[in-house]
């Protein structure tokens, strides 16, 4: 009889011999590295390697696709590549001086050549293989290609009213850098020496937020945007001043002054006439105003007609 111990070695060599079973008969397509840096303008070889049981294989297709990095992103083709007519069919939307391959089926090669990179180049890049009569297995390999370019020179603004007791933000943004930028912020007084930040700002992505701001606020502040190819700076000058004064607060001082000069005219009576109104006063303002009551309506009329 089979004992317990016979039933496991004979279970974990069928184990065994179906596991080399399924590697010999599946095909096995593989990308060295998860990820390629190429620098904008460079070139590049993306490698793509597979493994086959078919001995010389009678046809085959190699395909190389690419889609944006992001979730639900939909693959577009590049090119296809047959074998045995060794030629390769590129789609329309590319440009066959940047895209082609270097393939040798019988050595399992299949390798994309990129040339002239620019940066919306970076994407996932994959590379698929069929070989006639070996259809099963890991079919294709994905790898990314990150095109590096250095920031461009920051462009900095102030966002806000820089007025005493008010909120700011200084933005600083490169529109070109990949990959992403950080930023650093540094200020300077106005006599230009370097100065610590105020301990209440704070600082997100390429915003420099400012809050409370006063007179000492005022300075020149320097954003610097840096990735692993390279850095740029920029600068802004923040003037920080009192509040302004709006129309109306100019307006109501002018009827005031107004008032104050014109009034104490009406009620008291101007010493050249005795008529109690001022020379050159229409007629109807000729007598001296004595009743209180009467005083406030003309002080009201003269006020609100500036």
């Amino acid at each position: 009889s089979i004992t317990l111990g016979s039933r496991w070695l004979l279970m974990t060599f069928l184990c065994f011999v179906l596991t080399v079973w399924l590697n010999v008969e599946a095909i096995t397509v593989s990308i060295p590295q998860k990820s390629y840096d190429v620098p904008r303008g460079g070139n590049a070889t993306i490698p793509c390697t597979f493994k086959t049981t078919v001995q010389n294989p009678k046809s085959a297709v190699i395909t190389w696709s690419r889609r944006p990095n992001q979730p639900d992103a939909e693959d577009v083709v590049i090119l296809t590549y047959f074998y045995p007519d060794e030629s390769f069919d590129l789609t329309a939307d590319f440009d066959p001086t940047r895209f082609s391959i270097d393939a040798k089926v019988l050595s399992g090669q299949a390798n994309l050549l990129l040339r002239f990179l620019k940066l919306e180049d970076s994407m996932l890049y994959e590379c698929s293989v069929q070989v006639r009569g070996d259809t099963t297995g890991n079919t294709a390999a994905t790898t990314n290609v990150a095109v590096l370019v250095p920031p461009t020179k920051p462009i900095c603004n102030v966002q806000g009213k820089p007025e005493y007791g008010q909120n700011i933000n200084l933005t600083c943004v490169s529109e070109e850098a990949s990959p992403s930028p950080t930023y650093k912020w540094e200020g300077y007084d106005v006599l230009n020496n370097l100065r610590p930040l105020d301990p209440k700002s704070t600082v997100n992505g390429g915003i420099l937020s400012l809050f409370d701001v006063t007179k000492e606020t005022s300075g020149i502040y320097f954003c610097t945007s840096t990735n692993i190819v390279g850095s740029a700076s920029s600068n802004v000058t923040l003037s920080v001043l009192p509040p302004s004064m709006n129309m109306n607060s100019i307006a109501g001082i002018i009827r005031g002054v107004a008032a104050f000069f014109i009034l104490p005219k009406l009620e008291q009576g101007s010493p050249d006439d005795g008529t109690g109104a001022g020379p050159g006063l229409p007629t109807h303002l000729t007598r001296p105003l004595n009743d209180t009551r009467e005083r406030r309506f003309f002080r009201f009329c003269i006020i609100i007609s500036f």
